[in-house]
């Protein structure tokens, strides 16, 4: 029984303790954005633990991953190219599942 708790959003098989499976909302920088920093810093409201950074909206080619607590993180570099689009997503982590933002948010660097 306590693997199937498990299996439908706690956080581990020894313990019943629900964990969101909420994606997050993203929230900066905004959809379509340009002029961005070549650090931006990204935010987004509710949970998440995951970040990426594509050059591709199908995100095969991610060019950094983060571990993120609270609302915001801000990229440490290198400094992103100049005049380039990127695509960026937000997840939280429940058992081995990622649950992703229910939609990426892309912008353009200054």
């Amino acid at each position: 029984m306590l693997a199937v708790i498990w299996g439908y959003g706690c956080d581990s098989v020894t313990d019943s303790k629900p964990v969101s499976t909420t994606p997050p909302t993203l929230t900066a920088p905004p959809d379509n954005d340009t002029n961005v920093a070549l650090l931006p810093v990204f935010t987004w409201t509710g949970n998440a633990d995951k970040l990426e950074l594509s050059v591709n909206s199908n995100f095969e080619n991610i060019i950094h991953t983060a571990s993120v607590t609270g609302n915001q993180y801000v990229y440490p570099g290198p400094a992103l190219e100049s005049d380039k689009y990127f695509y960026w997503r937000a997840g939280v982590t429940a058992g081995s599942t990622v649950y992703w933002s229910t939609s990426y948010f892309t912008f353009k660097t200054q």
